[in-house]
């Protein structure tokens, strides 16, 4: 009867872990895909007016990106291992540390590229929108960390 009960609690009003916790590995795994695909998209653009020149650079060829990506592949490597099995604490721990590393370059990353945009020289420099969602996909696979370890009892 004990679990009937609990099961009645999560469904009806129990907590917010309770509720979505399960469905962590799949936040984490799409947040993955997501920052898979923005560290490809443009970081930076600068474009030369006088002599008609766009250039753009991604995400990836800066060192934060390439961390970035790293961080993206071994979280969601480790997500899909815990849809197929139980999530064990080395497995929580590491997905943890990697989502948190993960946003830390990207905001690192916004940053270094806001610091660069504006406009020198006939030359105008944006920040891309790839950066932007690079920062997205790293906080949203840092909430789907949090709330695996959370489900886990890791904090």
């Amino acid at each position: 009867m004990a679990s009937g009960t609990t099961a009645a609690r999560a469904e009806v009003g129990g907590s917010f872990v309770e509720k979505f916790g399960a469905q962590a590995p799949k936040v984490m795994i799409g947040a993955a895909v997501l920052g898979l695909v923005a560290v490809f998209l443009p970081a930076v653009t600068v474009s030369i007016a006088a002599l008609n020149v766009s250039e753009s650079v991604s995400a990836v060829q800066a060192w934060q990106g390439k961390l970035g990506l790293v961080a993206y592949v071994g979280v969601g490597v480790l997500a899909g291992l815990m849809l197929k099995g139980p999530a064990a604490r080395p497995k929580v721990l590491a997905c943890v540390i990697a989502a948190g590393v993960a946003l830390v370059l990207a905001v690192w990353l916004l940053v270094s590229a806001g610091n660069v945009a504006g406009s020198m020289m006939g030359a105008a420099v944006k920040t891309g929108f790839g950066v932007y969602v690079n920062v997205l996909a790293a906080a949203a696979l840092a909430a789907g960390a949090a709330l695996l370890a959370k489900r886990e009892k890791l904090f």
